[in-house]
Order: C-alpha cells, then sequence, then structure tokens
C-alpha cells in the first residue's frame, strides 16, 4: 500500500473514531475525501520539493518544508471539516424532531 494511502486513512478514520462516529461513515467519508486529498498531494509535493532542492540553499530547506507543510495541514483540516457543520445540522435537527416526537 502506498504510505499516502495509509496516513490520509489513519487521518480521516482516526479522527472520526475520536469523534465518537461509526466505522462506515468513517469509511464512507474516506472514500469521499481521499481523491481529492490525493490529487492535491500530487499537486502540492512534487512542485514544493523541486523548489526546495533547486533553489533553496541547505539552512532554508528545513524552514521552507515546514511552511509548506503548515499549509498543507490546514488543507487536510479543511477537507476533513468542510461539510462537519451541515452535518452537525442535521443531527441537530434529528434531535428536535425526535423529542417532539416523544
Amino acid at each position: 500500500m502506498d504510505p499516502v494511502f495509509i496516513w490520509e486513512m489513519l487521518i480521516l478514520v482516526g479522527c472520526d473514531a475520536l469523534e465518537g462516529k461509526d466505522f462506515k461513515s468513517s469509511t464512507d467519508e474516506f472514500k469521499d475525501k481521499f481523491p481529492t486529498i490525493y490529487l492535491t498531494d500530487w499537486m502540492v509535493w512534487p512542485a514544493a520539493q523541486a523548489i526546495n532542492f533547486y533553489y533553496l540553499s541547505p539552512k532554508y530547506r528545513a524552514l521552507y518544508a515546514n511552511i509548506v507543510t503548515l499549509g498543507w495541514n490546514v488543507f487536510l483540516s479543511y477537507i476533513k471539516h468542510k461539510d462537519s457543520s451541515h452535518c452537525d445540522k442535521d443531527a441537530e435537527e434529528t434531535d428536535m424532531q425526535d423529542d417532539t416526537k416523544s
């Protein structure tokens, strides 16, 4: 298996497990979001590393890689939680409907 695949699965499914979501919804989210993450990974990292090794002196390479990684982590967080506000509203509406039926 590709290390990127394993890492992204751990992030998406692991975060869902920590949030108390079931495995089925976690794997569905993974199937939905992984292509976006993987394609973006292929657009960002080769270019970032080409710039890093071609244009930057060795003393700035770690700083540059950390800045790109910070942006990458913001992107991952955005993708992970992109629909969560919509899901939270649906869950609240369902709870409210259940309360009115009781």
